[in-house]
């Protein structure tokens, strides 16, 4: 289970910084509009995760039953039956994206799940089959009531919309808004629009959706005896969610079902190993690491012990490793072919905003640095806000080999004026 709270627009997020807003009789219409609620995340990045941090504790007690308990300094997980069944076991890492928002990756283990043979075996006979069916059909649905694919494209998407408040159970109404509030929600955060940068990612030189979009079709949820799967889905681009955590936290995310080892396996490499890479970016990856052959019988060189090796991922046909240096190395990049554009120069302005957003922002593919609705020069400057101190000093460095230059050619041009005549 993937989530994405949506920190810059939550109602809690923008009270946690200040803003004026009453959650008891909470108003959309009312207070902050999106430029300002950005602005507040940016400046208040604390504020952003409080707000995270209080939505998850919340969300993993209430809604899937698992919370920490601390018994005389020991931490003890108490459970209770939420959404999903009983839970065994789980394990989340946090990421941080390109523009810092928080999300969470987490893999749940269900009470009495069989292990990887078992499920294997298991999945021969229809009983068992008919029985992962149905808790697929309660808990994830690619699907929004059954409407066909004109009639979804034809409730109004509303930007920003988890700038909203959940229904209230004792509403008269609540079953009927219920509904709506579903055909919205889904309408607005889920339906996967592929297009630009957004969620295109390039594998060599095909665009391919992260989300795997566009789904195949189904009319009801289905599982086959090697443990594919998949849930109701009526339109090609909607993300399999859960409907119970939509409208509840607002927000987009994602739910799947893993039912055999080569799944989990990608995916546990992906939240507890790949991540730390991928917080890295792009200087501090080539500085900070280094790829090693792990078919090579030569240990690595240098004088620093690397101590930490990352394996390729699974079913990739390469047999090298990244290693991460320790603290404290000494490497240093030598950046070939033309300097870096200069920060002070109007003509080559956006130039150098792009380039030191991709050096200095973790991203994937290019659609990572900015949004399609943000310009380079503001994107540039929210980053900017927190910064780390040493980012700006090496843009302060790009700079002074301008300001050197110059200081040379002044030099050379007095001299071959020669001294003032008296």
């Amino acid at each position: 289970m993937t989530i994405n709270p949506s920190d810059i627009h939550d109602p809690i997020t923008q009270f946690l910084v200040g803003e004026d807003i009453n959650l008891d009789n909470f108003n959309t219409y009312l207070g902050p509009d999106n430029a300002t609620r950005a602005f507040n995340i940016a400046e208040n990045p604390l504020s952003a995760t409080e707000f995270f941090h209080l939505t998850i504790r919340v969300f993993l007690k209430e809604v899937l039953g698992i919370s920490a308990v601390d018994l005389r300094g020991s931490n003890k997980i108490k459970r209770q039956t939420g959404i999903l069944g009983d839970i065994e076991a789980f394990i989340g890492t946090v990421e941080a994206q390109g523009c810092s928002m928080l999300h969470l990756h987490l893999l749940l283990w269900l009470e009495d799940a069989p292990m990887s043979q078992e499920m294997s075996e298991a999945l021969q006979g229809e009983a068992f089959c008919k029985r992962a069916r149905q808790w697929i059909k309660n808990n994830i649905t690619g699907d929004i009531r059954g409407l066909s694919v004109p009639k979804i494209e034809a409730i109004l998407k509303k930007n920003n919309y988890s700038y909203s408040w959940p229904l209230r159970p004792d509403n008269p109404n609540y079953i009927t808004l219920h509904k709506e509030e579903l055909q919205k929600l889904a309408r607005s955060l889920l339906v996967c629009v592929c297009k630009g940068h957004g969620c295109l990612s390039k594998n060599s030189t095909k665009s391919k959706c992260k989300r795997q979009a566009p789904f195949d079709r189904a009319e009801e949820a289905w599982i086959d005896e090697d443990g594919r799967w998949g849930p109701k889905h009526l339109h090609p681009y909607i993300v399999g969610h859960n409907q119970t955590c939509l409208l509840l936290l607002r927000c987009n995310h994602n739910i799947k079902l893993l039912t055999n080892a080569y799944d989990s396996s990608g995916i546990f490499w992906y939240i507890t190993i790949a991540l730390e890479l991928e917080e890295l970016n792009y200087l501090d990856f080539f500085v900070d690491t280094y790829e090693y052959s792990a078919s090579k019988n030569t240990k690595p060189t240098g004088k620093v012990k690397v101590d930490k090796g990352f394996p390729p991922l699974p079913g990739s046909r390469s047999s090298k490793t990244r290693h991460v240096r320790q603290q404290g190395h000494e490497t240093l990049p030598a950046f070939i072919g033309q300097w870096f554009p200069r920060r002070s120069d109007n003509n080559t302005k956006e130039f150098y905003l792009v380039s030191m957003l991709a050096l200095f922002k973790p991203w994937r593919d290019l659609g990572d640095l900015k949004t399609k609705d943000e310009t380079f020069e503001h994107t540039f400057d929210v980053f900017m806000l927190n910064a780390p101190k040493e980012y700006k000093h090496i843009m302060d460095n790009m700079e002074y080999y301008y300001l050197s230059a110059e200081a040379a050619n002044v030099t050379d041009e007095d001299a071959r004026k020669g001294p003032d005549p008296e």
